[in-house]
């Protein structure tokens, strides 16, 4: 009667485990709760380690910041570049900020490539083999100039069909780029 009882205890407790087990996994597969989401409109953007994705018009979009992030970033709403084939960027090859505009417009290129619009990139001076020079003077409504520039405030400016992104610091371009980039795809 005692080996009948071990049997039926080592027959719930390997239930119990089982049962554990299996609803563990189901959990992991179908419950992610760690997953952070923010509504914007109506769009639903998911932080990933590659920032914060959504999906627009059937395509998937990743930026830095979120649109409410970005909410007190004034931006005129004469900036209409949705519409365009090519947009040129530019910035002075021996910036301070160099390696932070170039990352940003790094970002700003991938969300044009996926929207159609060709970003073509040089530099206010002949400093670069291979890299045109894009001056504010060329811009035009059909291709735009977007010039990133250091600066000591933080903001868009509007010069005809130029575009400043000014910074007073490194880390100022990349929210002005997705800013810039929700722009381009009508989002704000």
């Amino acid at each position: 009667m005692k080996e009948k009882k071990k049997n039926t205890t080592a027959i719930y407790v390997s239930i119990f485990i089982a049962f554990i087990m299996i609803t563990s996994v189901i959990g992991y597969i179908f419950g992610d709760s760690s997953q952070q989401t923010v509504r914007y409109k109506n769009l639903k953007f998911t932080l990933t380690s590659e920032g914060w994705k959504t999906k627009y018009e059937g395509k998937p979009y990743i930026f830095t910041y979120t649109p409410k992030d970005l909410e007190g970033v004034n931006i005129s709403e004469s900036i209409n570049l949705a519409d365009l084939l090519q947009i040129d960027v530019t910035y002075d090859y021996n910036s301070t900020f160099a390696e932070n505009i170039a990352y940003s417009i790094f970002e700003l290129s991938k969300i044009g490539y996926e929207r159609g619009i060709y970003i073509r990139q040089g530099f206010t001076t002949n400093a670069s083999e291979g890299f045109p020079v894009i001056k504010c003077e060329n811009a035009s409504q059909f291709v735009p100039i977007v010039y990133f520039k250091s600066s000591n405030v933080t903001q868009f400016k509007q010069e005809g069909n130029c575009i400043l992104i000014e910074s007073s610091d490194s880390n100022g371009f990349l929210p002005l780029s997705d800013k810039l980039a929700y722009r381009m795809l009508r989002i704000v």
